[in-house]
């Protein structure tokens, strides 16, 4: 995940970020939409743990090179999965003290926590890439449905629109990888579109 667009050759760490990111998203995606069994879901639970450590990784690395908003971005993503994945297991084991009826309320409290950085992200992202806003802007809308998915009853209609938006910010993610693979291979980059704010 990464707002650069690095010459060819040039160290990125989004290359690193974005696929890692991707896999647990598209996996995310596929059970809100409810296209494998429920059961299924729990393979989330490692493909976050992998997520956040690569993401960790890449924000070292984007530090490294003095890329303090990716940096920041990269860090923001690899705590939510890592505690995607710590809150996924203490809720199913009851390792935090919990009571099963107060679930979703902690549930949106870790959701709401999100948001709030994720909107800070979004307005950060304007100096930045068009592509590059409009993949942070869907993952907070991911989040917003996911949120109310657990504010009010499980909705199916929720749940379809949460794994929408997850697949659309996907779409947008693996854009921004493509571009930087041809970059890496010394092609054109694909457009990125001009920010919004110059």
């Amino acid at each position: 995940m990464s707002d650069h667009a690095p010459a060819a050759h040039a160290a990125n760490p989004g290359m690193l970020a974005l696929p890692a990111f991707l896999v647990a998203s598209a996996a995310l995606g596929f059970n809100l939409l409810t296209w494998y069994p429920a059961a299924a879901g729990g393979v989330l639970v490692p493909l976050a743990l992998v997520t956040a450590l690569f993401l960790l990784i890449a924000c070292v690395w984007s530090t490294s090179l003095g890329h303090n908003y990716d940096a920041g971005v990269q860090g923001v993503f690899a705590a939510f999965w890592f505690g995607y994945a710590v809150w996924t297991l203490g809720a199913v084991h009851s390792w935090f003290g919990i009571p099963p009826a107060d679930l979703g309320q902690a549930t949106q409290l870790f959701l709401v926590a999100f948001l709030a950085v994720a909107a800070l992200l979004v307005i950060g992202s304007f100096r930045g890439p068009l592509v590059f806003t409009i993949f942070i802007f869907f993952i907070m809308v991911a989040v917003v449905l996911i949120l109310l998915n657990t504010i009010y009853a499980p909705s199916t209609t929720l749940s379809d629109l949460a794994g929408l938006a997850v697949l659309i910010f996907c779409v947008f993610g693996g854009y921004m990888y493509l571009s930087m693979a041809l970059a890496g291979k010394e092609g054109p980059a694909l457009p990125m579109g001009a920010p919004l704010l110059k």
